[in-house]
């Protein structure tokens, strides 16, 4: 049996004396969508910062497709195939969407041209908006944009951190159905979720984090059928 695409091993990331990852060990397969549950201050966001060499890890490994990522930077992790979109968009204001998508792809002209059209038909919205600028667009059609930015290095595992915040009920909908695409075509996902109810139709499998350990992971079917999660996270 292969290994997994991402490992990771006994993770420990701590800032200044306070540890916001301690001991966390998790994997996620090829072309396999996985939730990363918890409440603010979980560590959801610190372990997807690690796995993309954003902030310092103190102790554990961290492979991808069986190398050892070490201390690589985070550019030559995503030249790998680690895709990032971090929690709160960070779009830049200034650029239009398509200057906003071309600055991620790395990439010659007709490659980049390619996954342009590629991002474009999978997030329909952006491409009449293609020359407004970053800072006219809603809520929901930034978090799309940076969505669509982590796309355009074609990652074979996208990190997602916190999609839905802020967005109201119906955009989450829609949000998460761009994930479910993105999945089918064969991105790996790693999703970071406050809303574990949407996370768990979602994932196939999912861990659920309280203070910076793994507190309980296995199928998602079989964690929203659990008394003790429904409590914690689901809201009894």
């Amino acid at each position: 049996m292969s290994e997994p695409l991402l490992v990771i091993e006994g993770l420990r990331v701590a800032y200044g004396g306070s540890a916001a990852l301690d001991g966390v060990s998790l994997a996620v397969a090829e072309g396999e969508t996985v939730a990363l549950l918890g409440a603010n201050g979980a560590g959801k966001s610190s372990l997807l910062k690690a796995a993309m060499g954003l902030v310092p890890v103190r102790a554990g490994h961290i492979r991808f497709a069986g190398l050892e990522l070490g201390q690589l930077p985070a550019h030559a992790r995503a030249a790998l195939g680690l895709g990032y979109c971090p929690e709160g968009r960070r779009c830049f204001p200034g650029l239009s969407v398509r200057e906003n998508l071309e600055v991620a792809a790395r990439v010659p002209s007709s490659t980049r041209r390619r996954r342009l059209e590629a991002v474009f038909a999978a997030f329909p919205l952006l491409a009449p908006r293609a020359e407004v600028p970053a800072w006219q667009l809603s809520g929901g059609q930034q978090q799309m944009l940076a969505i669509a930015r982590a796309l355009m290095s074609a990652p074979r595992l996208l990190l997602l951190d916190e999609p839905s915040l802020g967005l109201s009920p119906r955009l989450v909908d829609e949000l998460l159905e761009k994930v479910r695409a993105i999945a089918r075509e064969g991105t790996a996902v790693l999703l970071a979720e406050q809303n574990a109810a949407k996370a768990l139709t979602l994932a196939e499998r999912a861990y659920l984090l309280a203070g910076g350990r793994v507190r309980s992971h296995g199928r998602c079917a079989e964690l929203a059928a659990s008394a003790e999660v429904r409590e914690a996270f689901l809201g009894g």
